[in-house]
């Protein structure tokens, strides 16, 4: 009997090990899959704002669990529409809330994201001029843009989103073409979002305008979500496990 603690030991080790499986095929954006608030499609992009004083969002019908790693990929366009600067910008957003969520509309800079308690990746124009990863619910947690959105004529380019929910690391990349310019961002932060926002969280979009404005839109949008893989280290103790039952039982057989 007192070989049997280490066996039961690996066996709990190994029936506990999650195995990798992709939640369905990547999911983008059309009449079915999105939930439209204040937006709508237009020429195979969401719009999300056209003239001023709008607050809009588009979510993922379907919630994601939070237990899942994700990978997100979207295009998008922002063009000025009759201000300088161009206002407020958009919001790659998750929240808990549900697909009908709206977040604060008072004021353009809100980014219709502030108040849903949310996690996003911020690109906000105007004068405020911010780009990256928030995880404090508030369009002004993202860092400062190192180049100027606001004063842009049209900025375009691509985000991926990607997280791991065995280490908890949002990271974010992509390039952006400000009036004809390449830029590369990216931003990383560490954060679990089961924690966060419980089993089940909503994947979408918001913008807003003010009293300047701009024409936003995402032009494309992918997302996967795979069951979580375990580190090495699981691995490595699992198989230190195996070893330490070769050693015990060669041990009895010698003695």
């Amino acid at each position: 009997m007192r070989y049997l603690l280490p066996v039961s030991v690996v066996l709990s080790i190994l029936f506990a090990l999650p195995v990798s499986a992709a939640v369905g095929p990547a999911t983008t954006f059309d009449g079915n899959s999105m939930n439209l608030i204040n937006s709508q499609l237009k020429g195979g992009a969401i719009e999300l704002t056209s003239s001023g004083n709008q607050h809009s969002a588009a979510w993922l019908t379907s919630g994601l669990s939070t237990k899942n790693s994700f990978s997100s990929t979207f295009n998008f366009s922002l063009a000025q529409n009759g201000s300088n600067p161009m206002a407020d910008g958009i919001t790659f957003a998750l929240q808990n809330v549900g697909n009908s969520a709206l977040g604060s509309t008072n004021g353009g800079n809100t980014l219709a994201y502030n108040g849903l308690n949310g996690v996003g990746s911020i690109i906000q124009t105007y004068t405020n001029n911010r780009l990256g990863l928030d995880t404090t619910g508030n369009a002004s947690g993202a860092a400062s843009s190192k180049f100027n959105l606001g004063s842009a004529n049209l900025i375009t380019g691509n985000e991926t989103i990607n997280y791991n929910a065995i280490t908890h690391v949002l990271d974010m990349s992509g390039t952006f073409n400000v009036d004809g310019k390449n830029y590369a961002v990216s931003d990383t932060k560490t954060i679990n979002l089961f924690t966060k926002f419980g089993s089940t969280m909503y994947a979408g979009f918001t913008g807003a305008t003010g009293g300047a404005t701009a024409e936003q839109k995402i032009t494309s949008f992918t997302m996967s979500s795979v069951s979580a893989v375990p580190e090495p280290e699981t691995y490595a103790m699992l198989l230190g496990g195996l070893a330490l039952i070769s050693f015990m039982v060669l041990r009895r057989k010698s003695s």
